[in-house]
């Protein structure tokens, strides 16, 4: 007689998770997206729709804003103080709101394209000049003869 607890099972299982579990699933098929990135000899035309990858960046960074969401940042002397009436948080609200407005608003560069027009119009000229002072032909051949001008 065998005493309890060392007879031998009939089925011994070794392997991991639960009998009748479907294979998981090893890879996945991406969506392929025309789109041009970048330029030249790394450039490529098509860009893969990762699922979710969008709303999961967003929430684990906190960025689910909407349109129009203005960030206020308040000291907390200034809530301790008690010195934030509505007039001054609506102040601080409008400020914000001109701060995005004009980050927002595209740049002008106009001024640097009259600076470019400019030294590229000196460069020519300079290269003009440099070019009139090296060959000059202004003055008459005299004499007459087969020789080289003096």
């Amino acid at each position: 007689t065998v005493p309890g607890g060392l007879e031998t099972p009939d089925v011994i299982d070794l392997r991991k998770g639960k009998r009748g579990d479907a294979a998981p699933q090893l890879y996945q098929v991406l969506e392929q997206k025309e789109a041009r990135v970048g330029e030249g000899f790394m450039g490529t035309t098509h860009t893969y729709v990762m699922p979710g990858s969008a709303a999961a960046a967003a929430q684990a960074g906190g960025l689910l804003r909407k349109q129009g969401d203005v960030d206020l940042t308040i000291a907390p002397e200034q809530l301790e103080a008690g010195g934030l009436g509505d007039e001054a948080l609506a102040a601080m609200y409008e400020r914000q709101v001109s701060k995005e407005k004009e980050a927002a608003r595209p740049e002008d560069f106009s001024d640097l394209v009259a600076e470019n027009m400019q030294k590229q119009k000196r460069k020519a000229d300079q290269k003009e000049k440099d070019k009139s002072k090296r060959f000059k032909f202004d003055e008459p051949v005299r004499g007459g003869g087969g020789g080289p001008a003096r």
